[in-house]
């Protein structure tokens, strides 16, 4: 299994919410082989648990952004301060 993926499972699993993976390396998991190079990890989560899953990315000094359309993110450096214009969060 690619190592980014186990290290990313281990970064989200025991939080108190669900994930699961999906796009390009969700394929891969199904076929049980790497079809290609990928360029980031999509992650599936449900809304209501947003706030939990930026909280413990801060908490591994990730740095969390949601876009806003046309191409702008905004970087989110509080709770209270999110735009919510849609429903993509980005870590890095």
């Amino acid at each position: 299994m690619n190592t980014l993926i186990v290290q990313a499972n281990e970064i989200l699993r025991n939080q108190q919410f669900e994930y699961a993976f999906c796009g390009g390396y969700a394929i891969d998991l199904f076929l049980g082989f790497e079809s290609r190079i990928h360029g980031d990890i999509d992650v599936s989560s449900y809304w209501k648990d947003r706030n939990n899953i930026i909280e413990h990315m801060w908490e591994l000094d990730f740095s969390v952004y949601e876009m806003l359309g046309e191409g702008k993110a905004h970087h989110i450096t509080d709770i209270e301060n999110q735009k919510m214009i849609k429903r993509n969060i980005f870590c890095f």
